[in-house]
C-alpha cells in the first residue's frame, strides 16, 4: 500500500518558500490586490457603519438602526467578497497544487484562471454543500434534545450542548481528511472527483490528522511571531492614534481624513503581515497536500481511478 511521511510532507511548504520566496509572496499578495479594489468600492459604505456603530456606543438597538440605510450596500458587499474569496481560494490552491505536481509551469508564480481552477470551485463548491448537510443532520437531533433538557438546569443545557459540539466537530474532520485528495485529484485529473478521495486516503486518517495539527501549529507560530511585530511596530509609528481610538471611538472616527493620515501607516505594515501570512500558509498547508497525493496515488495520478 502507498504511503507518505508526514515530516517529508511537512518539509514541501518550506521547500517551496525557499525555493520560490517571489513566487509565495504573489500568492499572499494576490488576495490583496483583488479585494482592495472592492473595499475601495464600498469605502463610503463600510466607513459610514464604523462611525454611525462607534456613535451607538454599546447600544445594541441603537447600532442595529444605525445600520440599517446601509444594508443593502452591505449584503452586496458581502456577496460579492465570498463570490471573491471562493474564485482566489480556487485560483492560489491550483498555483500551490501546479509548484508541486507541476514545477515547469511557474510563469506568474504559477498562477493561472481556466478549466482546472473552475473544477476546483465546482468541488470546493460540493464539499461545503456536504459539510453543510453535516452541520444539518447534527442540528436537528439537537434542537430536540435541547427541547428536552430545557427544564432540566443548566448543567444539562451546557452537557448537551458540549456533547453535541464535540461529536459535530469530531465528524466534520474525520469527513474533512477522508474527502481532503479530491482537490489534489481533480486538479491532476482535470475532472470532478469527490468520494474518490474515500479509496486513497483509507487507512492513512490519522497520518493526515498528524500531519494538519503539526502545519496549523507551526502556522500559527509564524503568525504569533508576525502579528507581535507588527504590533510594535504599529505603536511606534502611530501610537497616539491608536490610543485615542480606543479611548474615544466616537471622536476619533468623526474625521474621515485624519484617520486615514493617522492609521494609513499602520494599515501598510498590517496589509504587508497578510501578504506574507496569506502566502506561507498556502505554502505550508495547501502544497503538501499536492505531495500526500502523489505519494498516495503512487506517483501516478491515474492510479488513483483504476
Amino acid at each position: 500500500m502507498a504511503e507518505f511521511s508526514v515530516p517529508e510532507a511537512l518539509s514541501v511548504g518550506g521547500g517551496l518558500i525557499a525555493r520560490r520566496p517571489l513566487a509565495v509572496l504573489v500568492w499572499g499578495a494576490l488576495p490583496i490586490v483583488v479585494v482592495v479594489p472592492l473595499l475601495l468600492a464600498f469605502a463610503g459604505t463600510l466607513f459610514a457603519i464604523i462611525v454611525q456603530a462607534s456613535k451607538a456606543g454599546g447600544d445594541q438597538t441603537a447600532i442595529a438602526a444605525s445600520i440599517l440605510p446601509e444594508i443593502g450596500g452591505l449584503l452586496l458587499f458581502v456577496f460579492l467578497a465570498l463570490i471573491l474569496l471562493w474564485v482566489l481560494g480556487a485560483v492560489t490552491t491550483a498555483a500551490a497544487y501546479r509548484a508541486v505536481l507541476r514545477p515547469e509551469q511557474s510563469a506568474f508564480g504559477y498562477l493561472r484562471f481556466g478549466g482546472e481552477e473552475l473544477w476546483l470551485m465546482a468541488v470546493s463548491f460540493v464539499m461545503g454543500l456536504v459539510f453543510f448537510g453535516v452541520g444539518l443532520a447534527f442540528a436537528i437531533p439537537q434542537s430536540i434534545v435541547n427541547l428536552a433538557v430545557m427544564n432540566s438546569g443548566v448543567q444539562a443545557q451546557v452537557s448537551a450542548a458540549a456533547l453535541f459540539g464535540l461529536l459535530r466537530y469530531g465528524v466534520t474532520i474525520w469527513l474533512w481528511l477522508r474527502l481532503s485528495m479530491a482537490l489534489p485529484m481533480t486538479f491532476a485529473d482535470g475532472k470532478f472527483h469527490l468520494f474518490e478521495s474515500w479509496a486513497l486516503t483509507r487507512g492513512h486518517t490519522v497520518q493526515l490528522l498528524v500531519f494538519c495539527i503539526l502545519a496549523a501549529l507551526i502556522l500559527v507560530g509564524i503568525e504569533l511571531v508576525a502579528f507581535v511585530l507588527v504590533i510594535g511596530g504599529g505603536f511606534l509609528m502611530a501610537g497616539g492614534a491608536l490610543r485615542a481610538a480606543f479611548a474615544s471611538p466616537q471622536a476619533f472616527f468623526a474625521n474621515p481624513q485624519a484617520v486615514i493620515a493617522a492609521l494609513g501607516p499602520v494599515l501598510v505594515l498590517w496589509t504587508l503581515m497578510l501578504v506574507v501570512i496569506s502566502g506561507v500558509s498556502t505554502a505550508l498547508f495547501r502544497a503538501p497536500f499536492a505531495h500526500i497525493y502523489r505519494r498516495l496515488a503512487a506517483a501516478d495520478p491515474a492510479a488513483a481511478f483504476t
